[in-house]
């Protein structure tokens, strides 16, 4: 069974945020670009094995994400999403030292 990603426009600013920290700050526009895909190729991976990842039980996760969150870690990313249904829902994308 395939499921679908989908993406809280929370994510998508997320993504912006990142790309331009890599660009601005660190003056790397196409190293930007090469990690968005990257990060986004491990995303789609999730259309297969979106449970792969364990539900987190972190009382940070828990209390800013919610329930049933899972996190895939990219690099120094982490990526906050849930399953609903045939539905991956990814709901954001932060620092990984960001998580307590």
């Amino acid at each position: 069974m395939n499921y679908t990603i989908r993406y809280s426009d929370e994510v998508l600013d997320d993504f912006r945020d990142i790309s331009l920290l890599i660009t601005n700050e660190f003056g790397m526009p196409q190293t930007a670009f090469k990690y968005l895909r990257g990060l986004k190729e491990k995303i789609n991976s999730l259309e297969k094995y979106p449970t792969m990842y364990a539900i987190q039980t972190d009382k940070y996760i828990v209390q800013n994400f919610g329930w049933n969150m899972r996190r895939l870690n990219y690099k120094k990313v982490s990526v906050i999403y849930t399953i609903i249904d045939n539905e991956v829902w990814i709901i954001r994308a932060v620092w990984a030292y960001s998580i307590r």
